[in-house]
């Protein structure tokens, strides 16, 4: 019962978020590209109401995911969202939906379906946080993502691809934020189970203070690829570092193990269409473009 609930928390918690980021690409859309857009954002009760909805709802659900199933498996059920995104985008944004981007999607949603499902799962409740070996793992591990988060924004300011390297930007950092709902959720269950001391309360705020940071990072990032560029191909894109960064911090960061025929079955399959999916969004997130003199889209 417990790792129902954490899928259809998992599950829930990704259409909530997806949503929300309709939403915000509709306020987007409102302000226009060359206006100010933290001032005008901030007075949107779309994107207001959007950003409330993924903290008050989205964010609660993802948690509880987390606490049910360990770090790995939640960012990829909450990815399952992605198969509503072409038809919200067509419904309330009005976004032409290429072929090629049906197709991503459709290839992407297998990919996390089946990654998602392939048992790969670690108690967070069982992760020596502390211990001086996981934090030098966690150290160079963090830090090499936060480099290649880095990297993906400074090409992005210079790519003419308009939303590409901002998405992976922010899926990357989102998925550096991922990782320190692990230690809170690792202290939630000692909670429920009674073991929870002054450490775990440490934990949990150093933590929470690292998640507001980072979090604050990824939104900014998604917003901007959002800003430059149509969300049927941004978030999903975005979406691909967050399936992608958890197997190696499975593997790495919390020396989890492949060993079972049905995870190395679904991983073998999931994370190559994960990659299939990208490429067919690859091309769509070029068709908009970011010029001095205002947007224009290319033919």
């Amino acid at each position: 019962m417990r790792y129902l609930l954490g899928v259809m928390a998992g599950i829930v918690s990704g259409l909530v978020f997806s949503a929300s980021s309709i939403a915000q690409k509709k306020a987007m859309n409102a302000i226009g590209l060359n206006a100010p857009v933290l001032k005008k954002l901030l007075k949107s009760p779309l994107w207001l109401g959007g950003f409330a909805a993924s903290f008050a709802l989205g964010a609660p659900l993802n948690m509880a995911s987390y606490v049910a199933l360990g770090p790995t498996l939640p960012p990829a059920l909450a990815s399952i969202g992605l198969a509503a995104i072409p038809l919200m985008s067509r419904v309330f944004l009005g976004e032409r939906i290429a072929s090629r981007t049906w197709f991503g999607t459709a290839m992407i949603a297998a990919g996390v379906a089946l990654v998602g499902f392939s048992g790969i799962a670690i108690a967070p409740e069982s992760i020596a946080w502390l211990d001086a070996g996981f934090l030098l793992r966690a150290g160079f591990s963090i830090g090499a993502v936060v480099l290649a988060t880095t990297a993906c924004f400074f090409i992005g300011l210079r790519s003419g691809s308009a939303s590409l390297f901002p998405a992976i930007a922010a899926g990357l950092a989102q998925a550096v934020s991922n990782v320190f709902m692990g230690p809170i959720a690792g202290q939630i269950g000692r909670f429920f189970s009674g073991r929870l001391d002054f450490a775990g309360l440490a934990i949990i705020a150093g933590a929470s203070l690292f998640l507001l940071g980072i979090n604050a990072v990824a939104i900014l990032l998604a917003q901007i690829a959002l800003r430059r560029g149509t969300a049927s191909a941004a978030l999903p894109i975005q979406q691909l570092p967050v399936q992608l960064v958890p197997l190696f911090f499975h593997v790495f960061l919390y020396r989890g193990t492949l060993d079972s025929p049905a995870a190395l079955a679904c991983a073998a399959v999931g994370f190559p269409l994960l990659a299939a999916g990208a490429l067919a969004f690859r091309r769509t997130t070029g068709e908009y473009s970011v010029y001095r003199s205002g947007p224009r889209f290319n033919r």
